[in-house]
């Protein structure tokens, strides 16, 4: 899973620096550099509107964590709120880019680099369980010591529509059913896996949440 994450960043990162290349052979302008640690606002009011953002981003950060979390939902609810936190403080720095800084194409840079981060993050969205890991749909088979899922949606990467499941004594239940007596036929599930070699043809499921 490490791995697929790394690597896409990797090309997400490289996919950005091929386009800010071409955007500066065309505009013939520098990106704006920017400094960890050091003022990268075009005026005042950026500032302030900046920080405006950041706050409100902030509180809606954490009150996503904690349904995540302490509601057990679904990690893909953070990726939603990444997109969100992607549109509105790329926006913002765009705008005072254009409007009040020397060089108005240089919002242009932002601009694209946040459409990059925006097609990535729908992208793993929409392929959770390839990146991640994680195994969503109908339980339509149960046995002894594993169950079959059929997945809800195969995402953009083409993964198999039916997963097997295995347990081990380390699985944890969680949602409506404490143990897995209590999984029926039918149950929509999400199970977050074990990582495992990739040549393995099931799943060992390290958590399963029953909604």
């Amino acid at each position: 899973m490490w791995f697929k994450l790394l690597l896409f960043l990797f090309i997400v990162y490289a996919v950005n620096a091929i386009i800010k290349f071409v955007l500066k052979k065309w505009l013939k302008v520098e990106p704006r550099k920017k400094k960890f640690f050091s003022n990268n606002y075009v005026n005042a009011t950026h500032l302030k509107v900046d920080w405006f953002v950041r706050g409100i981003l902030l509180i809606a950060g954490v009150a996503t964590l904690f349904y995540v979390i302490a509601e057990e939902n679904s990690i893909v609810y953070m990726l939603v709120y990444v997109i969100v936190f992607i549109i509105l403080t790329y926006t913002v720095e765009a705008y005072f880019e254009w409007t009040a800084s020397k060089h108005p194409k240089q919002s242009l840079f932002m601009l694209s680099e946040m459409f990059v981060w925006l097609v990535a993050v729908a992208l793993l969205i929409q392929s959770s369980s390839f990146f991640l890991g994680i195994i969503e749909g109908v339980v339509t088979e149960k046995t002894e010591a594993s169950f079959t899922v059929e997945m809800v949606a195969t995402g953009f990467w083409g993964d198999s529509s039916v997963q097997e499941v295995h347990l081990t004594d380390a699985t944890v239940f969680k949602g409506k059913v404490e143990a897995y007596e209590e999984l029926k036929e039918g149950d929509l599930v999400r199970v977050m896996p074990f990582d495992l070699p990739v040549d393995f043809s099931y799943s060992l499921a390290a958590e399963v949440t029953v909604e």
